[in-house]
């Protein structure tokens, strides 16, 4: 048996009574029963042998599995049982079925199967099985060279250019939903996953509710970010982040809470790379970061193929060979990493949003009076939201980053990277998704400020000092 004291967290294998410690009274904590899941070892609708489970979601769970007939290994994505009877829940996963089934750019994973195991009535996608490293492991291990930064943008320009084309936008566009892996020929191979949330703007339906914003506010697009009418230049805004991100080893607005993460998005202007990290980034890549990160729609590249033409003409002008890997070690993307600059150097304005960045002109000048209004709601009438704040980065090394080179880089210089792992899925089972469902009587950005205002008055008021 073991005891626990929640004040320092200590664990006993006898029962003092209390912790020898601090004195606080010690608690038995009881051995977890372990479940175990049903489906492995099963074969799922007569077709797909489950292996092994790999990660588990908002809207299901994801597992390793072969599909009998030719031996193929597979993704299979179970919807959750309890979410079997929900028409939303329904009409998201069958969303997501047809829109996969309809993209065949090697750039974006394939769909398999989409059924219904009736002897378990559970609701099914079986999909590619992505093998290799998520972008997101990858940035956590450093920053990347220009090169390949440019090169995985161009592959991932080359994933948006059929979806768009089709009129559906991405709206998770992130590094955890874009996987890498050497391909024989040494070069990168690049798979773009989780359309879960994707929107077809030629269709009339709407599956996420009005006033609800679906995304990851550490890449959303201003106009997604306000929940505005979006298009497939909200997806090239996000790139423009994951570009920031792969050079700069950061990505341009870092916050302690997803709604300051959106607040930067919609009012403050992005840092400048060439500004931050002179003489390693050139001019012409930071021209084209700034582009995407611009927050009118209409000031960024019209289209994903416009953005791979300006990647090829950086290239041509900068004489940059292509990527080649060099698969003989245990990590072909280690020479490609660079250690992470100092945050310091590469950060905007530091300075927290005010008020004055949080409202708009409109809403200081009604502020007081709709607070008054707010504090005088009965407590059963307030509204609620839910907010997710994002994980804190990693340290930054304070080793400034190498200067640009055309050549490939040699091993033997490259940093001990982390090993990566075997295997992904087509589905990022961890996210920070925001689901926020402001009311329809006040605006979208006014509910947190008034929260964030209350909050500061209680604290002010009865917290002893």
């Amino acid at each position: 048996m073991t005891y626990y004291c929640p004040q320092c967290k200590a664990r006993f294998e006898e029962n003092h009574g209390v912790c020898p410690r601090d004195g606080s009274q010690l608690f038995l904590l009881k051995p977890s029963k372990s479940k175990v899941d049903p489906l492995l070892g099963a074969t799922l609708d007569s077709r797909f042998l489950v292996d092994e489970r790999i990660g588990s979601g908002g809207m299901g769970t994801v597992y390793k599995a072969t599909q009998t007939s030719v031996g193929r290994p597979v993704a299979i994505k179970v919807l959750r049982e309890d979410l079997a009877e929900n028409e939303t829940a329904l009409t998201r996963f069958f969303h997501e079925a047809k829109i996969v089934s309809g993209l065949t750019h090697p750039n974006t994973v394939r769909l398999v199967e989409f059924g219904q195991d009736r002897d378990r009535d559970l609701l099914y996608l079986a999909m590619e099985l992505v093998e290799g490293i998520s972008l997101g492991d990858l940035l956590r291990q450093g920053s990347l060279r220009p090169e390949l930064a440019l090169q995985i943008a161009f592959e991932i320009c080359s994933a948006l250019t059929e979806p768009h084309s089709l009129g559906v936008v991405h709206r998770d566009l992130k590094a955890d939903n874009v996987f890498l892996r050497p391909g024989s020929d040494s070069a990168v191979q690049l798979k773009v996953l989780d359309f879960g949330i994707a929107r077809n703007l030629s269709s009339d339906t709407r599956i996420t509710k009005t006033g609800i914003i679906c995304g990851t506010p550490a890449y959303m697009s201003p106009e997604q970010a306000q929940n505005l009418p979006i298009d497939p230049r909200s997806d090239l805004y996000s790139l423009g982040v994951l570009l920031f991100e792969m050079v700069s080893g950061h990505r341009p607005f870092v916050a302690e809470q997803s709604l300051q993460i959106l607040l930067c998005h919609v009012h403050r202007p992005p840092p400048r790379l060439s500004d931050s990290l002179a003489g390693v980034v050139p001019e012409p890549l930071s021209d084209l970061v700034a582009d995407l990160l611009a927050k009118s729609p209409d000031d960024r590249p019209e289209s994903a193929m416009a953005v791979r033409q300006r990647i090829d003409q950086i290239r041509r002008d900068l004489a940059m060979e292509p990527v080649h890997l060099d698969t003989s070690l245990d990590d072909p993307f280690s020479p490609w990493i660079l250690p992470r600059p100092q945050r310091s150097t590469i950060t905007s304005d530091p300075t927290p949003l005010s008020l004055d960045d949080a409202l708009p002109a409109e809403g200081q000048r009604d502020f007081a009076h709709t607070l008054d209004q707010f504090l005088a709601l009965p407590a059963d009438s307030v509204p609620t939201m839910r907010r997710q704040a994002l994980p804190s980065d990693p340290a930054f090394e304070p080793t400034p980053p190498a200067p640009l080179s055309t050549k490939a880089p040699s091993p033997d210089s490259s940093p001990e990277p982390e090993p990566p792992p075997n295997q992904n899925t087509a589905d990022n089972a961890n996210t920070d998704d925001i689901d926020w469902p402001p009311t329809r009587t006040v605006p979208v950005w006014l509910i947190p400020a008034l929260l964030g205002v209350i909050a500061i008055v209680i604290i002010a008021v009865f917290v002893p000092r």
